[in-house]
């Protein structure tokens, strides 16, 4: 059982990186960072409880805040 829910980390942290990648696509204003650090914070904690899950979380949730940092650098310079 304690194998089961090693495995929801990793796919919740999954999830928030899908949705925070979707919704920084569809310009919502805060959520897309707070789901990111979620996803991350889940990823890191899913991958040292041995979940292969979390490290896929925590490169969606590290790829979001990239998307985000580089769209800001972006409209702020233009």
């Amino acid at each position: 059982m304690e194998k089961k829910e090693q495995a929801n980390l990793g796919i919740w942290s999954i999830i928030l990186g899908v949705i925070s990648i979707i919704s920084f696509l569809l310009m919502i204003d805060f959520i897309p960072g707070i789901l990111a650090i979620l996803a991350i914070i889940l990823g890191v904690v899913g991958k040292g409880q041995g979940d292969r899950y979390g490290l896929y979380g925590l490169i969606l949730g590290i790829l979001a805040i990239i998307l985000a940092i580089a769209m800001t650098i972006i409209v702020y310079i233009s």
